[in-house]
């Protein structure tokens, strides 16, 4: 699903200024966000099977299932900060870089 179909399709109050900002981007900011995004769509649905196996397993306890959801959300973070960090016009490897002390 593209950045635009994500927000049409969203009840985000702002979702026709998201769309339109993202319109008026330079066409050089595009692909790297488009990939970004499309990173962190996949990484998100990643666990959704393993933490609904784990939610239908009576032999799981509620201490593997929140470790599940706090390494997701790990992953999940460092690809939103990707993604904003070239939202806000800097290169992904330096934000991404910075998240870990690299620049």
């Amino acid at each position: 699903m593209s950045y635009e179909e994500h927000f049409s399709k969203s009840d985000f109050r702002d979702k026709a200024l998201a769309i339109a900002a993202y319109r008026k981007a330079s066409t050089s900011f595009r692909p790297l966000f488009e990939e970004a995004v499309s990173r962190f769509h996949g990484e998100a649905l990643a666990p959704l099977t393993e933490i609904s196996a784990e939610l239908n397993d009576p032999d799981k306890n509620s201490g593997e299932m929140n470790k599940t959801c706090a390494n997701s959300a790990r992953r999940l973070r460092v690809l939103f900060d990707e993604a904003n960090t070239i939202v806000n016009g800097e290169s992904p490897r330096r934000g991404v870089g910075a998240l870990f002390g690299i620049r």
